[in-house]
């Protein structure tokens, strides 16, 4: 474990060195609220936010308004921190999963040295922090099947519980599911009226966010731009003549040809001039301090609404574009995405170049749209083109799944053992991450699957080391046997 933590540091130091710098803020943070009204009041992430789970938002919100150090070298260290209990949580786990200490660690190492690892260190962006938690997430989780107790159990509910709470890439089903799994295991060592306590208290937990948005904003959910994802996949695929086609027949509205995402005053024209009058900045400004769109201005949610029933009418309309759509969104799932504010570093880009053959990457067309896409698709192509295909991480994620299901057929015949659910847990995750992330969004997917990267390449590369150490191990083996013995001759000292 040592070894670990001291390669990773030492590969941090060598790309400070390189001129690899904490940004702070990068130019878009749609899941952000404003940041100067967070570091004037972090609780506007539970009170006034009806765009993502609350716990990012705070989390900013609190460091920028009670950091007693600088907020980029706080940032900075928390996400640097963040990044080494993910390679040790890794190590831990593939131990536990009953790899040799130098596969271990050599695995762990190779993941913590990903150039898209070392980038989202560097990045105020919720990825580091996701990737960390969901893989303490697993490690509680296996801690608790082999050793259950009531400590043990609170503390996966605990982390899955902050996930939940943080990114809506993480669902409140993928913790049920979790906690079901958990107890199918094995239960805790304490009564039963604890052990139901605590899982109410986390379910209330997870779902006072999300009453509250539905109270207060009449949406459901934790997001209320989620049918703008949606869109994208559904809505902004569709060919030109089609989209036309359906605005005609009334199955679609006009606003629907505005791009996701865009300025209010791109909806304008469909939905009306607005004036907000909460009273409340946060959602009452059209723009953000850096002059970005404030996606939680009260005046989004007709806009939110419409996007949600666009995207579902689409889908019905047009099965097939949309089950073509989710087809490429899968790919993109799969990318090593270098199309995101890569660090201005000389040697972090020499690195990448080193290090992508390990990926495996394959340049894959991403046409958007059938024949004549329409211009919001043209839009974003310049960006999908850069991003390439891993066949590493498309292996890893389906061997991820074949082992889970293998496990869970073990556990099934009453053979399975604590490592079993383990994996079943890790297939259980990339599954559910996988459906949210390409059945409802079409761009950003390659972004949503990075947190799975560690619980899914480094079984990986663990399984590739093993499988080579044993086919070394068998060659010596047979060429030791075929070895001529050299004949003795007597008397010779």
């Amino acid at each position: 474990m040592l070894s670990v933590a001291g390669l990773f540091l030492a590969s941090r130091l060598v790309f400070f060195v390189g001129g690899v710098r904490f940004r702070a803020f990068p130019p878009s943070q749609w899941q952000l609220l404003d940041v100067d009204q967070l570091r004037a009041d972090p609780f506007l992430a539970f009170t006034h936010n009806m765009i993502q789970p609350p716990l990012w938002n705070f989390f900013v919100g609190a460091i920028l308004r009670w950091s007693p150090f600088p907020v980029g070298i706080t940032f900075q260290l928390l996400f640097l921190g963040a990044g080494l209990t993910t390679v040790i949580a890794l190590w831990f786990l593939l131990r536990d999963l009953g790899s040799p200490r130098w596969i271990a660690t050599v695995s762990a190492t190779i993941v913590g040295w990903s150039p898209l690892m070392v980038r989202d260190e560097s990045l105020l962006n919720i990825e580091i922090f996701e990737t960390m938690i969901l893989t303490v997430a697993v490690l509680a989780f296996h801690r608790y099947v082999r050793l259950p107790s009531l400590g043990r159990f609170i503390w996966f509910m605990a982390v899955a519980a902050i996930a939940v709470l943080s990114r809506t890439t993480i669902q409140p089903l993928w913790m049920i599911g979790g906690v079901i799994a958990a107890l199918a295991a094995s239960r805790p060592r304490a009564s039963r009226v604890a052990t139901t306590g605590a899982v109410c208290a986390a379910l209330v937990l997870i779902a006072a966010p999300a009453f509250r948005n539905y109270t207060t904003f009449g949406t459901l959910g934790y997001s209320g731009y989620s049918g703008m994802n949606l869109e994208r996949i559904a809505v902004m695929q569709l060919p030109e003549k089609d989209l036309d086609r359906l605005i005609r027949n009334g199955k679609l509205s006009e606003a629907s040809r505005v791009l996701p995402f865009s300025n209010y005053s791109a909806y304008a024209p469909y939905f009306g001039v607005c004036h907000p009058r909460s009273g409340i900045a946060v959602l009452d400004d059209f723009s953000k301090g850096n002059g970005e769109a404030n996606p939680n201005n009260i005046c989004y949610l007709p806009v939110y609404r419409k996007a949600t029933r666009d995207a579902i009418a689409a889908i019905r309309a047009e099965p097939g574009n949309y089950v073509r759509s989710t087809a490429k969104a899968s790919l993109l799932f799969s990318s090593w995405r270098l199309s995101y504010e890569q660090p201005d570093s000389g040697a972090y880009r020499a690195w990448v170049r080193l290090y992508a053959p390990l990926t495996a990457p394959v340049h894959i067309h991403y046409s958007l749209g059938a024949g004549d896409p329409q211009p919001a698709a043209k839009a974003l192509a310049p960006l999908l083109g850069v991003d390439r295909f891993s066949v590493t991480v498309g292996v890893g994620l389906l061997l991820s799944v074949f082992w889970g299901l293998r496990s869970l057929w073990s556990i099934i015949r009453r053979r399975g053992v604590d490592a079993d659910w383990a994996r079943v847990f890790i297939a259980y995750t990339v599954v559910s991450v996988a459906a949210v992330s390409i059945l409802a969004e079409f761009f950003e997917n390659g972004r949503y699957r990075e947190p799975l990267d560690p619980i899914v390449l480094g079984p990986l590369y663990a399984w590739l080391l093993a499988g080579g150490s044993h086919m070394v191990a068998a060659l010596r083996m047979r060429m030791g046997r075929e070895r001529p013995t050299e004949p003795r001759h007597g008397g010779e000292r």
